[in-house]
């Protein structure tokens, strides 16, 4: 288990690679060429020759390879052969690309279709560049399994090698598996690729995010993510993956941090105390099973019907989900506020103090199982008449306003 540093700025080679067709060079053989992108996205190019020598073979498959330079995963490459091999060569030093062949035939056995690396890439922002990393003991190693990652500081993006696999290098295999990844406050970088949308694909038991760098775009299998600092960017941090608790805590974040929709995430704790912090959980997510908030903006559109909404402090929670089954428990205290602005059942709600309410013009169909006040405002005015209480509202306490007809018990 080593200790890892990201440097960035390794000098730029440009990648080179070749593809040789042999052994069975039948008409019936398919030679398939896939390029796959940094989001995983694989596109393959099929190319079937009538010709059964080797080097019509590698004309035909290098004028389909040319042809498709449109798609954006092979326009990056320059195509080329020399009556034995098909040679890819990156348009841009410093900018890899990820290559694989097959040959296939119902007809024959024996044919072959073989990449290899001649020119390896090379540049400031790649994590498979060794000399973009330095070990604690002044070594430059790719990262691998149960390593300890740091980008505490330098402004080179990570921006290619986004998906490092177990061992077997990027889009290789599993997920490489850390130990922990922690961006620092002095990093000035970005990690992952903020204007294409592409995600670093890296598991790690703990994550931490300090700092006010523009954008990290993490796809994590974790324990707990903790965000300690943000810019002040609308898409400051982007989650995806499996998560179990994600943390935002202090001062330091004051952009938004996005759960993406495919995310599966257990428990989120909202713990700033200033700045302008904000969490929003896609509509997606999945597992969610408890929220603590005491400062910041949460917007929840998540439907997870055993979620249990704990607001104190200065925390405003808008609830835009919807829940088919009442399990859901809300509590409200001191100053907080919760905006229930979706659709379904919540089964429990208690108001010590702060706000609840339910007045959104855009709130669909609503059901409150249970329903005690003891401070602040419970408000439902919202003209709209979509608010059903299955049992009376219990008032100890505060102020409740709702539509004619609801029934207040004060106690």
């Amino acid at each position: 288990m080593a200790i890892i540093r990201w440097l960035g700025g390794a000098s730029t080679n440009t990648q080179v690679t070749t593809h040789t067709p042999g052994g069975n060079t039948a008409t019936t053989v398919t030679y398939k060429t896939t390029v796959t992108g940094e989001d995983g996205t694989a596109v393959t190019i099929s190319t079937n020759s009538s010709a059964t020598t080797v080097s019509q073979i590698v004309q035909d498959i290098q004028s389909a390879l040319s042809a498709t330079s449109a798609n954006n995963l092979f326009k990056v490459i320059t195509w080329t052969e020399d009556g034995t091999k098909v040679t890819g060569t990156a348009k841009v030093a410093g900018t890899p690309f990820y290559i694989s062949t097959l040959a296939t035939s119902t007809a024959t056995t024996g044919m072959t279709y073989v990449t290899a690396t001649t020119t390896a890439n090379q540049g400031p922002h790649d994590w498979e560049s060794s000399p973009n990393w330095e070990t604690s003991t002044g070594g430059n190693t790719v990262p691998s399994n149960t390593d300890t990652v740091h980008f505490s500081k330098g402004s080179h993006s990570l921006l290619f090698g986004l998906r490092p696999g177990n061992g077997s290098g990027n889009q290789g295999g599993t997920a490489i598996s850390l130990t922990k990844l922690t961006r620092g406050a002095a990093y000035e970088g970005n990690i992952g690729d903020a204007e294409n949308g592409y995600y670093l694909v890296a598991d790690s038991t703990t994550v931490q995010i300090n700092g006010r760098a523009d954008a990290v775009l993490l796809n994590t299998t974790a324990s707990s993510v903790n965000v300690a600092g943000t810019s002040n960017s609308r898409a400051a941090v982007k989650l995806d993956g499996d998560i179990g608790n994600l943390r935002l805590l202090g001062t330091g974040v004051n952009g938004k941090v996005l759960v993406a929709d495919s995310a599966v995430l257990d428990n989120v704790y909202v713990v700033t105390t200033g700045g302008q912090g904000e969490l929003e959980i896609g509509d997606s997510v999945t597992s969610l099973d408890l929220l603590e908030a005491t400062g910041g903006l949460t917007t929840l559109k998540s439907s997870a019907t055993t979620l249990t909404i704990n607001a104190a402090g200065t925390a405003r929670v808008i609830y835009d989900g919807t829940a088919t089954e009442p399990t859901k428990a809300i509590n409200v205290r001191e100053q907080a506020k919760v905006e229930y602005n979706g659709k379904g059942t919540a089964s429990t709600v208690t108001l010590i103090s702060g706000t609840f309410s339910l007045v959104n013009s855009e709130a669909e169909a609503v059901t409150i199982t249970s329903a005690s006040v003891y401070g602040g405002l419970w408000t439902d005015r919202s003209g709209l008449g979509n608010v059903t209480y299955t049992n009376d509202i219990n008032a100890f306490g505060g102020q409740v306003d709702t539509e004619t007809g609801t029934v207040i018990r004060y106690v």
